[in-house]
């Protein structure tokens, strides 16, 4: 059984759907655009996150060339270890700073991962293991360990 309360304000009765009605337009308001509520995040706000999620970006451009015998293979494999820095990073920063640090780690492994996975990836000419990539991974993990020492202090 739904029962239904009507609230008078003012001598003017309100039925309970008015007020439901009135309420969700209310909260509708104020939760509005979920990009602004998400851009909040402590994650989207850092530096090795986006560097990160670049990363990832740039290692499916890559994959995208690799041989289809491939798919369940070494592009997963390279695909995943790349999906799982930024990830890390993300779920990490959500978590007190011990466990937080605990996570940089992680994505300091799927870095050292995806670099490996690279340099088979070329050992098999699927695909150069570029300058500018080998570049990108070298200084995502300078700054995660930088910002895990702050995370120290």
């Amino acid at each position: 059984y739904i029962l239904l309360y009507a609230v008078c304000q003012g001598g003017k009765c309100i039925s309970t759907e008015t007020m439901v009605y009135f309420f969700c337009q209310s909260q509708r308001k104020k939760h509005m655009d979920p990009d602004q509520e998400l851009a909040k995040e402590r994650h989207r706000n850092l530096t090795i996150w986006k560097e990160a999620m670049a990363l990832v970006n740039d290692v499916y451009t890559t994959t995208k060339t690799f041989p289809k015998d491939e798919v369940w293979g070494l592009t997963s494999q390279i695909r995943r270890a790349g999906v799982s820095i930024a990830s890390n990073i993300a779920e990490g920063s959500k978590r007190p700073d011990d466990d937080f640090r605990r996570f940089l780690s992680y994505s300091l492994g799927s870095l050292a991962e995806l670099d490996t996975q690279l340099i088979i990836a070329e050992m098999q000419g699927y695909a150069p293991y570029a300058h500018e990539m080998k570049s990108r991974i070298i200084g995502l993990m300078a700054a995660i360990r930088k910002f895990a020492a702050a995370l120290r202090k």
